[in-house]
This record gives structure tokens, C-alpha cells and sequence, in this order.
């Protein structure tokens, strides 16, 4: 059997509509991993490929997720580049759904994410889970900062429980 006659399954990215897969956009998802180009200051290639959590592109031990999931027909090298320029080393950027800007009284910086296990408001080191029954895109600064609040004490609770604990030991 020849080789280029070998058939691939793939799936279609979470977000693209499959009325929208075409012959030459199936033959694209089919060439994926891809080298797009080859990353300037490290001479190493970067890849588009798609995955459990959607599309992204990888240079060496750096990743990144493209946030519009049908960038992954259009990206091109300079974009990557500046993709892969932003993230951490040996991390997977998460997605910003939402920035609403500085806490009031605090000034730092409150903002929606989309991470690995769902969307999250990520404020200071916290990461507080976002109820399934709220739209992440439609929150305001008043609910973020409830959540906030919550989750303070929440911990707050949680260290005097354990102290507690360990004193009647």
C-alpha cells in the first residue's frame, strides 16, 4: 500500500461548524501537525496542531492556544511568532475571556479566563471558579467582586477549621 493512499481520521475542533469543512479546510485538519515556520531567536520550528482543548502552536517546550479557533486556516508566521514570544516557558497560555480591569479598592488586575477545567476569574493569586450557571462573557465587576468575597472567606474558614483541629490534637 502506498503511503499517501493511507486515510486519517481527525476530528473537527470544538467551535468550527462541520457545514463550514470544505474539501481543501478537511485536507488542511488531515496536514495537521504542521510546521508553520521556524522561530527567529531559537532556530527551532513552530507547529500548528490541534488538540483536546482546541488549536494551539508549539515551539520547543512553549505553547499557545489560539483564540479564535478558525485562526487555525489563516495563522501565519508572524502571528506564531508573537504568540509563542508572549507565553512562559513550558506552559500553555489560558485564554482571556474577559479583562474588567483594576479591583476598586485593591488595584489589581480582575480577569475572566478560560482554563483547562472551565472559566475562572483570576484575581492575585486566586483562582475562583465561576458557577456553571453564570455566562463568563456576561459577568460585571459588582458579581466578580461577590465571588471574590466569597472565596476570601471561604479560605479564611477553611485555615481557623484546620487550626482548630490541629489544637486538639
Amino acid at each position: 500500500m502506498n503511503i499517501d493512499n493511507k486515510k486519517k481520521n481527525i476530528s473537527i475542533p470544538k467551535g468550527i461548524d462541520i457545514d463550514s469543512i470544505d474539501l481543501p479546510r478537511a485536507e488542511f485538519l488531515c496536514s495537521l501537525p504542521k510546521v508553520i515556520g521556524q522561530n527567529p531567536k531559537t532556530g527551532k520550528a513552530i507547529v500548528l496542531n490541534t488538540g483536546r482543548f482546541g488549536p494551539y502552536i508549539k515551539s520547543e517546550n512553549k505553547s499557545a492556544r489560539l483564540k479564535n479557533v478558525e485562526e487555525i486556516f489563516s495563522i501565519g508566521i508572524d502571528r506564531a511568532i508573537t504568540l509563542i514570544s508572549e507565553v512562559k516557558s513550558g506552559s500553555i497560555s489560558p485564554l482571556i475571556i474577559k479583562d474588567l480591569g483594576e479591583h476598586p479598592v485593591e488595584k489589581n488586575l480582575v480577569r475572566i479566563m478560560q482554563g483547562k477545567f472551565g472559566p475562572y476569574v483570576k484575581y492575585k493569586s486566586l483562582n475562583i471558579s465561576i458557577p456553571a450557571e453564570k455566562d463568563p462573557k456576561q459577568l460585571t465587576m459588582e458579581e466578580t467582586l461577590i465571588l471574590i468575597e466569597k472565596k476570601i472567606k471561604y479560605d479564611k474558614y477553611k485555615t481557623i477549621k484546620i487550626t482548630i483541629r490541629k489544637k486538639k490534637k
